[in-house]
């Protein structure tokens, strides 16, 4: 007896989503995938009726989705209070996710403490998977932001830059000691259940306390390569909770 396969369900590939009309009459079926090409999001089909077509967003879902223009925290959810001085030693780093493609426009931060005559940085890196660290030249970075008074500070890039989905490291340095910023308050515990340790007591430092960040010793003024850098675990609030803007 000679069995005969079904054909594949058809795909599509498109700079859109899928919307209810995408259905049977257009070929497809239970089971098809569509992938929005500008938001990386893959969609599958769960119905293909006639004019109602149903359409499931696979990656990420649950996330409203980034519009031009806007700003957004970098971690949903962060309860915030004041920092600790002392980023002028290391480039300080903590982890967030894009649930979307995007591109980058502008970064910002929040000062709390201010330092006359001061400046600071900011920058993103890519996360290497296998090590559960950042990695490389920073992918987007600014200098030059003023500490000089108590507010949220921002500096355009000096070009927009495309992420795709996944998770990143937003990086901060100041060239003074005295600067503080916002932070997520101690008891969250995102960035030890995203960063992990092999040190039990520097994902859980206290009874009520889970901060966690990564620290690499520079010299403020060039963001480094963190390719084969040393990090620090720190469990300090010497960080900063960062902002960016979408183009």
């Amino acid at each position: 007896m000679t069995m005969i396969s079904p054909p594949a369900p058809r795909s599509n590939i498109a700079t859109v989503d899928p919307t209810a009309a995408a259905d049977l009459t257009q070929g497809y079926v239970a089971g098809s995938r569509w992938l929005n090409t500008v938001t990386a999001e893959m969609f599958f089909c769960r119905s293909p009726a006639v004019g109602a077509a149903v359409w499931i967003k696979l990656s990420m879902d649950g996330w409203p989705g980034y519009i031009s223009g806007n700003w957004y925290a970098l971690i949903p959810g962060a309860s915030l209070g004041s920092g600790n001085s002392g980023l002028n030693t290391a480039v300080r780093m903590i982890p967030f996710q894009l649930y979307e493609r995007i591109t980058l426009s502008a970064l910002a931060a929040r000062v709390t403490t201010a330092a006359s005559g001061g400046s600071f940085g900011l920058a993103i890196y890519a996360h290497n998977g296998g090590t559960g660290r950042p990695t490389g030249a920073p992918l987007a970075s600014v200098t030059g932001l003023t500490t000089a008074a108590a507010a949220v500070v921002s500096a355009a890039l000096p070009g927009n830059v495309t992420l795709e989905p996944g998770t990143y490291w937003f990086a901060c340095q100041t060239d003074n000691a005295g600067t503080v910023f916002s932070v997520m308050v101690d008891t969250s515990t995102w960035m030890s259940a995203m960063i992990g340790s092999q040190t039990l007591a520097n994902v859980s430092s206290g009874a009520a306390n889970s901060q966690m960040h990564l620290a690499v010793t520079n010299t403020y003024g060039v963001f480094p390569d963190m390719t084969a850098a040393i990090f620090s675990e720190v469990t300090s609030r010497a960080y900063a909770l960062g902002f960016f803007r979408v183009a």
